[in-house]
């Protein structure tokens, strides 16, 4: 299987995404550009999120303090009445005092209340956004352009949105603002929610020296998770999957290697591994959907696979990408016993007797 190299490779410029019916006038606004993966080089920001209003329903409170925090139980759902245009969130960007060079402002988010496919439809989310970055101490803009427009698909998976900076900045000073003009409505509430919001920054392109350092490292960052994974940890289970995009699996070993733990994590926790992976962005994603399809080695039988498969879609996951491995791997199993069988005919022994499952 072929992956993607590190740094710029992954980061591919999307078709702008369809405005919902009621979206405003266009404003004097350029648009976001829209990627499918983090790059490398990039730094989490803490960030403190305050929001135009908030829903308190049943005695629980869809605040903001959790979209910087996958493992969140509730989005930010806001609290005023009607279908949700007009309301914002801003965010208090935090991390180390001082000038930092940067390329590009990361912003990732999850439209909508994305625990499930009904939720989601159910109540309403972001079609599009106006997005703005300054100095809360000069009050300057830190972008080109004044204001950006962010366009989001209508679907729970996440959002990847790259905002030009090319200066250096000081992250601790910086506040953004997200203004909801456009809502896809909800089949049940009026209610506007979001998922997930996490801000990142993207320094310097490295140094092909510095590459060669980052793949030491993140073998050694290998290890560490996968020892923690034996727990089911989700978050070393989200590392491993995050090393998909990373530069030691552009590298032959780091892309067998890979290749065979997400075969391994699929086996031993299907559930979660896939519910995890579901949240990622579409280049993880894709990656590693790619090399559970074909891996560089069978570590595991066709029915062993399928039956992970099967038990997770039991569990209630869904979706395109796992009913696409559902229909391989019921394949694969079916070639594998017609193989099995043609093997023992010459050997002149019938077949044992099983139940294999049919395409």
């Amino acid at each position: 299987m072929t992956r993607k190299g590190p740094a710029l490779s992954l980061l591919l410029c999307l078709a702008a995404a369809a405005l919902p019916a009621n979206a405003a006038p266009e404003a004097a606004t350029g648009a976001a550009e829209e990627a499918t993966a983090l790059p490398e080089a990039v730094v989490g920001l803490p960030l403190e999120i305050t929001a135009s209003s908030t829903l308190v329903k049943a005695g629980r409170r869809y605040g903001p303090e959790g979209l910087s925090d996958p493992e969140a139980a509730l989005p930010w759902c806001e609290g005023q009445e009607g279908p949700g245009p007009g309301a914002w969130l801003e965010a208090r960007l935090g991390g180390p005092p001082g000038p930092a060079e940067a390329r590009d402002l990361i912003v990732k988010l999850v439209p909508g209340y994305a625990k499930a496919e009904r939720l989601f439809s159910a109540h309403a989310r972001p079609g599009r956004a106006i997005l703005t970055l300054k100095d809360r101490i000069s009050g300057a803009a830190v972008t080109p352009q004044d204001s950006y427009q962010l366009a989001f698909h209508d679907r729970p998976r996440v959002l990847l949105f790259r905002i030009p900076v090319e200066r250096a900045v000081d992250p601790s000073r910086l506040d953004l603002r997200l203004a909801f003009d456009a809502v896809f409505p909800g089949n049940a509430f009026e209610v506007l929610c979001l998922s997930e919001l996490r801000i990142f920054l993207e320094g310097p392109e490295p140094a092909p020296e510095a590459l060669a350092r980052d793949v030491a490292g993140e073998r050694a960052y290998l290890g560490a998770m996968l020892r923690r994974s034996e727990t089911g940890e989700r978050a070393a289970l989200r590392g491993l999957i995050r090393l998909a995009g990373s530069a030691y699996a552009a590298t032959p070993e780091g892309g067998q290697r890979l290749d065979e733990i997400y075969l391994d994590l699929l086996v031993a926790r299907p559930w979660l591994f896939l519910s995890i992976l579901a949240r990622e962005d579409d280049g993880v994603r894709d990656t590693v959907l790619a090399a559970l399809r074909d891996p560089a080695r069978d570590t595991h039988p066709p029915e062993r696979v399928l039956g992970a498969l099967r038990l997770a879609q039991g569990r209630g996951l869904g979706g395109e990408p796992l009913a696409d491995l559902i229909r391989h791997y019921t394949l694969r199993n079916l070639r594998e016993k017609r193989r099995l069988e043609s093997a023992q005919a010459d050997e002149g022994r019938p077949a044992p007797a099983t139940d294999w499952p049919q395409p």
